[in-house]
């Protein structure tokens, strides 16, 4: 049976009885969208970079928490919880950084149009935050963030939905003037 086969699920039973090949093979199968996950919740690549390896570090630590049904959901808890902890304890540690005058130009809107947008965006709830992060921010299709967060393709498309018209409603009466 070939590595691409075998599901993530039985990859990860292998990891637990000691074949850690198979562990390899998961890192392979993640790791790019742990990435990309990680650096959309921290704004930061080489946090992203150190999340990714903590995040596996934990998976192993805690493989013996594993239900065995949906290995997706439960790496991307992992990650979840653990880039949410480093977000909480940068927030204490670090003031807020400035919006780039470039990005303001590069996308046609005024510097004080392109803060309030990100300012939305950071007011908004966790999971409307991540969502449209991914989607607008880091520019990944429906189908990219649905194998990222373990959802369907039409879930993705609705919590964008959703969080995009949350986001709407915040910022309209700032740019009814």
């Amino acid at each position: 049976m070939k590595a691409m086969e075998i599901t993530n699920e039985e990859l990860f039973r292998k990891v637990c009885n000691g074949h850690h090949d198979a562990f390899d093979v998961l890192y392979e199968r993640y790791a790019t969208k742990l990435f990309a996950y990680a650096r959309t919740i921290l704004r930061n690549e080489a946090k992203a970079v150190d999340m990714v390896q903590q995040v596996f570090t934990s998976v192993y630590a805690s493989r013996a928490t594993f239900n065995g049904q949906n290995f997706d959901a439960w790496i991307f808890s992992i990650a979840r919880h653990a880039c949410l902890r480093e977000k909480r304890i940068e927030q204490r540690t670090s003031p807020l950084e400035d919006t780039d005058a470039a990005v303001a130009d590069e996308q046609g809107l005024s510097e004080v149009d392109l803060h309030l947008i990100r300012a939305a965006v950071d007011a908004l709830p966790d999971d409307d935050r991540t969502i449209i992060r991914l989607r607008y921010f880091d520019d990944l299709s429906y189908n990219d963030i649905s194998n990222l967060l373990g959802i369907s393709v039409s879930a993705a498309k609705v919590r964008v939905f959703r969080a995009r018209r949350t986001l709407a409603a915040v910022l309209r009466p700032q740019f009814e003037d």
